[in-house]
């Protein structure tokens, strides 16, 4: 029996996360920090994972300021915490559903926000997401899922001297994730 493409999505990125968490816990983690326009990683992380979004029947819509938002950043590893993101939102929202992503300006950095109209978050939930190996459970939240994912955004964004946020008014409202990064000359001066 073959897998969809969501399984196989879950299974392959499980496995590197769940490494490259290890290593980010470790210390064993290279990054490369160069000056980086956010808008690039995050398109780019879009239109990558916007072919699984029209398989489940989603839209994927971005909303940037023309102007850079420059972040210094390792170009991979900052796109694979907003890579997870956007996966997350893709796997816990129903066929139909929005995925809105975005660049914003923000007092002396930046936010990256993933707003879905998924399953959303139970309050109690709210707390944990970011933890190891903790995933929603419910009537609505499809099967799988490791709580690996979220778990090295989280980490990732730390790295970046960023921050992340999850927010959600409950069962069936969908979820807002926010990652806070400062621009790239308040991280130089950092």
């Amino acid at each position: 029996m073959l897998a969809g493409p969501q399984a196989l999505s879950d299974a392959v990125h499980t496995e590197q996360d769940l490494l490259d968490l290890g290593r980010a816990s470790n210390g064993e983690f290279r990054m490369t920090f160069k000056p980086e326009p956010a808008q690039d990683i995050v398109r780019g992380v879009a239109a990558a994972w916007s072919v699984l979004a029209r398989m489940k029947g989603q839209a994927i819509s971005l909303d940037m300021p023309p102007q850079p938002l420059v972040v210094l950043a390792d170009r991979v590893r900052l796109g694979q915490a907003i890579q997870n993101i956007v996966a997350n939102a893709i796997k816990f929202t129903p066929e139909g559903g929005t995925i809105a992503v975005s660049v914003i300006a923000w007092d002396k950095g930046l936010q990256i926000r993933v707003v879905d109209s998924g399953i959303g978050i139970a309050a109690g939930d709210l707390d944990r997401i970011f933890e190891l190996f903790y995933s929603v459970r419910g009537d609505q939240a499809p099967a799988g899922g490791f709580g690996i994912g979220l778990a090295l955004a989280a980490r990732l964004v730390e790295l970046h001297g960023g921050s992340i946020t999850a927010a959600s008014e409950g069962a069936g409202l969908g979820t807002a994730f926010t990652v806070a990064l400062p621009l790239a000359t308040a991280a130089r001066a950092a």
